[in-house]
C-alpha cells in the first residue's frame, strides 16, 4: 500500500542506474543489486502514502528469489498465461515487429525514443510491461470479475482485499494495493491505475457498478494533466458509468 517507508525512486539519472547495475547483465542479479541498494538506505520518516517504485521492485525480487525463477518468467507463468494474455512483453523481452514507438517532446516536436535498457530491468516489477490494449482489458476483466464476487485466477476475496483503499485525509481518493479507488470527475466509483515510462501513458479503469472497463494508451509522454489517455477514460465513463 506504499506506506512502509521505502524510498519512492520516481526518477533516475543514467549515472544512478549504472552505479546500481555496475555492468551486471543478468536480470535477477541486477535486481539483487537494486534490492541491496534500496535496503541500504534509511527509511522515510513519513509513513503516509508515497507511491514507491522501489517497493514494487523489492517485492518482485522477493518473488523471484522465493520461486527460483526470474520475475519475467513468473509473470508469464502465473499471470499472463492463465489469463490468456498472449501479447505481454516484460522488460527486455523482444518486442513484436509491429510494436509502436514511444515518443518524447524534442525541439522539433514529438520524437521516437527507445526507453529500453537496464532501468527497465531493475524496475520491471514496478511496471515495465507492455501489451495490446485488448489484453490490458482482459487483465481488467479478471479484477472486475473478482470485485463482482467471481473466483478466477485469484479468489474474489483476494481481489477485494487488493482493492480495499485506505483513507488518509477526508475526501482523498483511496489508495489500495496498486489501485486508486474513487470517482473521476463526473463518473461513478472507479478502480484505476496508470503507468508511464515517459514515452507511453496507459490508463486502466474499472467501474464495478456498471461492469465497464476502459483502457487507453497514448505513445507520447510529457502531456499536460489530465493526460490524453485519462481524458479518454473520463469521456467514455461519463457516458457509460456516470456519477
Amino acid at each position: 500500500r506504499h506506506r512502509g517507508g521505502l524510498p519512492q525512486d520516481m526518477n533516475f539519472t543514467a549515472k544512478r542506474v549504472q552505479d546500481i547495475v555496475s555492468g551486471e547483465t543478468d536480470p535477477v542479479k541486477a535486481r539483487a543489486r537494486y534490492a541491496a541498494d534500496i535496503l541500504g538506505r534509511a527509511p522515510r520518516e513519513d509513513r503516509n502514502f508515497a507511491y514507491s517504485n522501489a517497493g514494487y521492485a523489492l517485492l518482485g525480487h522477493i518473488a523471484e528469489r522465493t520461486m527460483g525463477k526470474p520475475y519475467e518468467a513468473l509473470l508469464h507463468e502465473l499471470v499472463f498465461d492463465p489469463l490468456g494474455i498472449k501479447s505481454a512483453v516484460v522488460a527486455e523481452e523482444p518486442l513484436p515487429a509491429n510494436a509502436p514507438s514511444g515518443h518524447i517532446l524534442g525541439p522539433e516536436g514529438p520524437q521516437p525514443y527507445n526507453m529500453r535498457g537496464p532501468l527497465g530491468v531493475i524496475v520491471a516489477p514496478a511496471g515495465a510491461v507492455s501489451m495490446s490494449i485488448s489484453d490490458l482489458v482482459r487483465y481488467g476483466q479478471a479484477h472486475l470479475d473478482g470485485l463482482r464476487g467471481k473466483d478466477g485466477l485469484l479468489k474474489a476475496a483476494t481481489i477485494a482485499k487488493l482493492h480495499e483503499g485506505l483513507e488518509e485525509r477526508p475526501g482523498d481518493v483511496l489508495y489500495a494495493c496498486g489501485w486508486s479507488v474513487g470517482p473521476l470527475p463526473g463518473t461513478a466509483k472507479r478502480h484505476g491505475h496508470n503507468g508511464s515510462n515517459g514515452t507511453f501513458i496507459a490508463e486502466l479503469a474499472i467501474f464495478p457498478a456498471t461492469g465497464l472497463i476502459v483502457a487507453a494508451i497514448v505513445n507520447r509522454g510529457g502531456e499536460a494533466e489530465p493526460s490524453p489517455s485519462l481524458q479518454a477514460v473520463m469521456a467514455v465513463a461519463r457516458k457509460y458509468a456516470p456519477r
